[in-house]
């Protein structure tokens, strides 16, 4: 464990002078992404509120039991099985932003990936 982390030590020396700058590109990106996640969160967010809205209106049509409201209620079921896919299309591609934002990072930087997290990233994603 003790080799690990001097040799982690050893690979990551980073001058002050080298550093600042670093920290304050970092400090710079992880604005940017702060506020692509609060827009992306707002998105998701509002089309949850409709998916809501739309099973309260299924909920009442199937409570009629009226036969126009039969292709009413299709219609509704259709438009939430489209919410759904949607929202978890946008939560999974919040994530992968996010995980490219990070290895994008890295790569322009010259900085490598460390820990178990990196470990696993560079098994699952070859060419980076």
């Amino acid at each position: 464990m003790s080799e690990q982390i001097l040799q982690a030590s050893k690979t990551h020396t980073v001058s002050t002078l080298t550093s600042i700058p670093l920290t304050l590109k970092i400090i710079g990106s992880e604005l940017r992404w702060a506020i692509v996640r609060f827009l992306r969160s707002l998105e998701i967010r509002q089309m949850e509120k409709r998916l809501n809205a739309e099973y309260q209106k299924l909920g009442k049509l199937s409570a009629s039991k009226s036969k126009d409201d039969s292709v009413e209620a299709e219609l509704c079921q259709k438009q939430i099985d489209f919410l759904e896919k949607e929202l978890l299309f946008l939560k999974q591609e919040l994530t992968d932003l996010r995980m490219d934002l990070i290895n994008k990072r890295c790569r322009k930087w010259g900085l490598e990936a460390s820990g178990p997290d990196a470990d696993t990233q560079n098994s699952q994603n070859p060419s980076s």
